[in-house]
């Protein structure tokens, strides 16, 4: 019997290969048999002919009409990307619902979202589902009023949901009262991942709109957060008796007429915001253009290795406002930067518990490690918030970061250091000495730390470039493992690794000072491999470096 059991599974299992099924809506001979000659002409018809573990493939073309997934494990994906392809519910509901108990292995990739019009979930519906989407843009939906209407303009999850959306783009959403771009409710904790969410708007929380997610925490990682407006609390965002990590993201131009441009907590909400920048945000009433806490005893906003600056015009109160209603929230701050907002960096209630630590505070502010100078950003203008050599915030924050802090800084580039860190969220390049001056076939290049660091595959402090000024690439540094390495100060590591085949010289960048070799080793580097590299230029004479450019990421393919 177990073995008749076991064929029959295995039958069925091959009876539910995977499929891909076609969709075009040009098809003149609608509405097509879904086959790669014969493709549907809609994109619901293929989820109804679909099973799970299919692949939807669909051509460019603007839909109009509204979908579901109907609880299917499968993949509606575009052929040619979001700019190309379209949903367009044509103002008659959802535009994409996920109703049926849908996880993530539902997916949506590549579809621009939009024109969709309902009381809640306008573009995306999500109740007790938590579908991936990927590569997407959900864009000019609107949920209007009056209340109870109004929820989760771009997307809404309600009912334990949790979302993944990854890699995409909620802009130009509106809702009547919560959520112009993002509104969950009961939910289990959405996921953003490399997402922006702009020119979103709302009454409650512009951006996004997290209310009562007690069953799990909402995470947000390298996303930008701009541009989006509410006309009473949360201009990026607004938090109510739910939870979220903010990871190494941005909150910028973010504007609210209550409280809280850029975050805004409400009863027993705990914010997280660790290696992020929030810059230019405002409120024109009263409460912190950075973040407000409007909360009760258990209310908790906590803020690691992140630079808050330069509050936009307006009448609010400065960077981190818990004052008005509060009477028992606990402010944490510590290893970051709170500058150029006014009128003051901090306005905090008596009946709060507040600890501010290794922070760089414009006026001051009583504390371990606590400073009072001026950063010197890069260029706070533009809003480049990076640290220049001679910052007083470097190597001024803790002598080791906590446990839950990423090993990168905001840029993704830098290393935290196992040593001190830096004040904020920008960690500035180290010093290295260059022992030596390898040639084709000649020793690996040797390198002396001046400071502590941590290396995990990679080393970001040394640049190369080609004779012709080009950019070629960084040195790629093996780790046992992918686990990390470290140096003590004056400890020296030996570079048994792969250079690009023809560059100028090895560059040695910290605060103080640059120093130059003419290095030449024809070797290759791995395909996979990521490197870090840098903008140079070269006097090709003399071999010295003229400029040098922000360090960024790329990957050999």
């Amino acid at each position: 019997m177990t073995r008749l059991c076991g064929l029959l599974l295995l039958l069925a299992s091959a009876a539910h290969a995977q499929t891909t099924i076609f969709v075009d809506c040009t098809n003149p001979s609608c509405p097509g048999s879904g086959s790669m000659a014969d493709p549907y002409c809609k994109i619901q018809d293929a989820i109804l002919a679909a099973a799970s573990g299919d692949v939807i493939e669909v051509a460019a073309c603007s839909y109009v009409e509204s979908i579901d997934f109907l609880g299917k494990a499968i993949q509606v994906r575009s052929a040619s990307g979001a700019a190309l392809t379209t949903i367009d519910g044509n103002g008659a509901g959802s535009v994409v619902s996920f109703q049926s108990g849908e996880d993530g292995s539902s997916v949506l990739e590549g579809f621009t979202i939009t024109n969709g019009s309902a009381c809640a979930e306008a573009g995306v519906y999500c109740f007790n589902s938590s579908p991936t989407i990927l590569s997407s843009t959900i864009t000019a939906n609107s949920s209007p009023g009056p209340f109870p209407c109004g929820k989760g303009g771009g997307i809404y999850a309600g009912l334990s949901s949790a979302p993944t959306i990854v890699d995409s783009t909620i802009s130009g959403n509106s809702a009547y009262y919560a959520g112009g771009g993002f509104n969950s409710y009961l939910s289990a904790g959405a996921t953003f991942e490399n997402t922006t969410i702009t020119g979103n708007s709302a009454l409650f929380g512009g951006g996004l709109a997290l209310q009562n997610d007690v069953f799990g925490t909402a995470s947000v990682r390298h996303t930008i957060i701009d541009g989006n407006t509410s006309t009473y609390v949360g201009g990026g965002m607004a938090v109510l008796n739910s939870q979220v990590r903010i990871e190494s993201s941005t909150l910028s131009g973010n504007m609210s007429r209550g409280g809280g441009g850029g975050v805004d907590l409400a009863s027993t909400a705990d914010v997280q915001i660790v290696n992020s920048i929030l810059r230019n945000n405002a409120t024109t009433g009263t409460g912190g253009g950075a973040a407000s806490c409007f909360g009760i005893p258990g209310q908790k906003l906590t803020l690691t290795n992140s630079t808050l600056s330069g509050k936009a015009a307006g009448a609010g109160s400065g960077g981190v406002y818990s004052y008005k209603y509060s009477y028992g929230a606990t402010v944490t701050i510590r290893n970051s930067i709170l500058w150029n907002d006014t009128p003051a960096e901090l306005i905090i209630s008596r009946g709060d518990t507040v600890t501010v630590e290794y922070c760089d505070v414009q006026g001051g502010y009583a504390g371990l490690g606590n400073i009072n100078a001026d950063p010197l950003f890069v260029d706070p203008a533009s809003g480049q918030l990076e640290l220049q050599c001679g910052s007083p915030c470097i190597d001024a924050g803790p002598v080791l970061p906590p446990a839950s802090l990423p090993p990168f800084d905001h840029s993704g580039l830098d290393a935290r250091i196992l040593g001190t860190l830096d004040i904020g969220a920008d960690e500035r390049g180290h010093d290295w000495a260059l022992n030596g001056a390898p040639i084709a076939g000649g020793p690996p290049i040797s390198l002396t730390s001046r400071a502590p660091v941590s290396l995990n595959g990679l080393l970001a402090e040394v640049l190369l470039s080609s004779s012709d000024g080009a950019d070629q690439g960084g040195i790629w540094v093996p780790s046992s493992g992918g686990r990390y390495m470290g140096l003590a100060q004056d400890q020296t590591l030996t570079l048994w690794c792969s250079l690009p085949a023809a560059f100028r010289g090895v560059t040695l960048q910290g605060c103080s000072g640059v120093s130059t070799q003419p290095l030449s080793i024809p070797v290759a580097v791995p395909v996979g491999t990521a490197l870090y590299t840098s903008g140079l230029a070269w006097d090709l004479t003399t071999g010295t470096v003229l400029s040098i450019a922000k360090t960024r990421s790329f990957t050999v393919q």
